[in-house]
């Protein structure tokens, strides 16, 4: 038995050998491409998910975000409308004030109001030796007074109404920094302990 092959057997089954292995390689190409394209869809997707969720969260922060500020502006916007009552409370006592300032005055300068300042008797010391019993009694016409020229008086006058003005805008300084104080619930500094 002749166990060699004839030539042209065997070129066929060359030929039938290198077509599976091509075919092999085309079907590992081919599989090699269906991964490659899944684990990169694959990657897509799950990019895309990642970027979704990325998106859902920075989205819920800035709606918490907006709210806070819109709540910080209401508390502002209030805290404003309180300070601005304040204001206009000052302004309009010192427009009120003003006004009986200058109906005071007007009074004095036409001689319907006079000035005058109590004076003490012939004799009579400053000080520590004046008895307490010498005071007059309230209302008492005979005590000794000193007339106050017009402007003299007004000017006397106005320094108490400053006095009056200032503390009437420390008082309204302070009610705006209580205003505010309380609104955003500011604590006062605490003093030093141990000190």
């Amino acid at each position: 038995m002749n166990t060699a092959q004839p030539p042209r057997q065997r070129g066929l089954i060359h030929d039938a050998l290198i077509a599976i292995a091509c075919v092999a390689l085309v079907l590992v190409i081919v599989g090699l491409l269906a991964y490659q394209l899944g684990r990169s869809r694959g990657l897509r997707e799950a990019a895309a998910a990642a970027q979704a969720r990325e998106n859902t969260v920075a989205q819920a922060h800035q709606r918490a975000l907006d709210a806070a500020n819109e709540r910080e502006r209401s508390s502002e916007d209030s805290a404003r409308r309180q300070v601005a009552s304040v204001e206009n409370k000052l302004v309009k006592e010192r427009d009120h004030a003003k006004s009986n300032q200058s109906r005071f005055a007007a009074a004095v300068r036409t001689g319907d109001v006079r000035l005058s300042v109590p004076t003490l008797r012939d004799g009579a010391h400053c000080g520590a030796d004046a008895s307490p019993n010498t005071a007059p009694a309230a209302g008492d016409r005979a005590q000794a007074r000193a007339r106050l020229a017009p402007q003299a008086g007004l000017d006397l006058v106005a320094i108490a109404d400053d006095g009056d003005d200032a503390i009437g805008q420390l008082n309204a300084c302070i009610g705006a920094y209580e205003a505010v104080r309380d609104r955003f619930n500011l604590l006062p500094q605490e003093a030093p302990q141990g000190r």
